[in-house]
């Protein structure tokens, strides 16, 4: 099974979780496959209603998902853990939301007289990261550095540079990142550049009947209509999930639709 989800995937979970928003955070553990791990990045919150209480489980960078049975905890939570539950003790959750097109899950908190954020980050060795109101890192699973962006308490949050928004972006502008790709084939093209995966840049050209290996610069104006019409069919596709079997009948795959 792929380890991590494709952006168009978190998208299509949305619609789910949204269902969380105006509940209240009555617990929050650490999975117990994590247990002992420094930097465990598997969460779980509980989640009260007045009709019910659920789990938002989070196993970054892999996953994250809503669910009503709860999964095998940790009895040591680890430091971290023991921070969100400091901050995020009885919070309510305002708002559930994808940063554009991005692999980054954010969850907006009221707890008392003050917002907090949670960004959930679905790529490369993911985090997850607890911000104020005023966008100030106070805690995070694993401390990351890089050229451009530090993750450690008291530094200013900053996502990756963002990679075009396939899910808002008109025909003209779809074909201007499109052509002014420097990748050498339609499907690396629509994968890196466009931030659609190698998985469904393969179903666009499909879908559209294009050529996935030609370069992005020799397709005619037909077919760059087709592969942004077919991008709109994709993202307007109805939800309907799907997983596939091995020959032993075990789950290896999931998708949002067929």
């Amino acid at each position: 099974m792929r380890n991590q989800l494709a952006s168009i995937e978190l998208r299509a979970l949305m619609s789910e979780l949204k269902q969380l928003e105006n509940s209240r955070v009555s617990q929050v553990y650490e999975l117990a496959t994590a247990s002992g791990r420094k930097g465990s990045k598997e969460i779980l919150f509980q989640l009260s209603t007045s009709e019910c209480k659920c789990f938002l489980v989070c196993l970054a960078p892999s996953a994250v998902f809503f669910s009503k049975a709860k999964p095998a905890t940790s009895e040591k939570p680890g430091g971290f853990c023991s921070m969100l539950r400091q901050h995020l003790d009885n919070a309510r959750l305002i708002s559930v939301s994808q940063l554009g097109s991005e692999r980054i899950l954010e969850l907006v908190f009221s707890s008392g007289n003050r917002l907090l954020k949670l960004i959930i980050e679905l790529f490369s060795k993911g985090n997850v990261i607890l911000v104020d109101e005023k966008g100030v890192i106070l805690a995070a699973a694993e401390h990351q550095a890089w050229k451009d962006r530090t993750i450690r308490p008291g530094f200013t949050y900053s996502p990756p540079p963002a990679t075009a928004d396939f899910a808002g972006m008109g025909e003209a502008q779809f074909q201007k990142t499109f052509l002014s790709s420097e990748k050498d084939s339609v499907v690396k093209a629509l994968a890196v550049d466009l931030g659609l995966s190698g998985l469904y840049a393969e179903e666009l050209c499909l879908a559209a009947g294009v050529d996935k290996a030609r370069a992005p610069f020799s397709l005619s104006q037909q077919e760059l209509d087709r592969l942004f019409s077919s991008l709109q069919q994709l993202l307007s596709r109805k939800l309907s999930p799907v997983a596939v079997l091995d020959d032993k009948g075990d789950a290896f795959e999931a998708f949002p639709f067929a």
